[in-house]
């Protein structure tokens, strides 16, 4: 079975600029079609002591697309993408194992939940090599 994917799309042209860190399947659906858990981070790669915040899932073409966005949203281009595995996950707790395509090595991230209501993470550990 293959690992799901991931993306990162650095989005402008919006206030303030951000990158779109994309998880397919975090929720457990399986399918090509399964929505992307998406976390705003400040910048791309991540580092230890960054806020990420979870905002609503976006649609599986999100995947590939690069471009303009509807409604003068600005527009997203890929910086990052591969695939991803769950080392650990609770309500509190996510490890994810990073595979980005043409890398030689992946690398390990680490988030905790620090502010519920508004659904922020903190990073504690940033791709610490495997």
């Amino acid at each position: 079975m293959e690992l799901p994917r991931f993306v990162v799309l650095h989005h402008t042209g919006c206030d303030p600029p951000h990158y779109d860190f994309m998880l397919q399947g975090l929720d457990g659906q399986t399918s090509s079609a399964a929505e992307l858990a998406t976390f705003r981070a400040p910048r791309w790669p991540i580092s230890a002591g960054d806020e990420l915040e979870q905002i609503s899932s976006h649609r599986a073409d999100f995947l590939t697309y690069e471009g303009p966005l509807t409604g003068g949203r600005g527009a997203v281009r890929r910086v990052a993408r591969g695939r991803f595995g769950v080392l650990q996950k609770s309500g509190e707790f996510l490890q994810l194992e990073l595979k980005p395509d043409h890398a030689s090595s992946g690398c390990r991230i680490a988030l905790s939940r620090i502010k519920k209501g508004r659904n922020v993470w903190l990073v504690e550990t940033a791709c610490e090599a495997v």
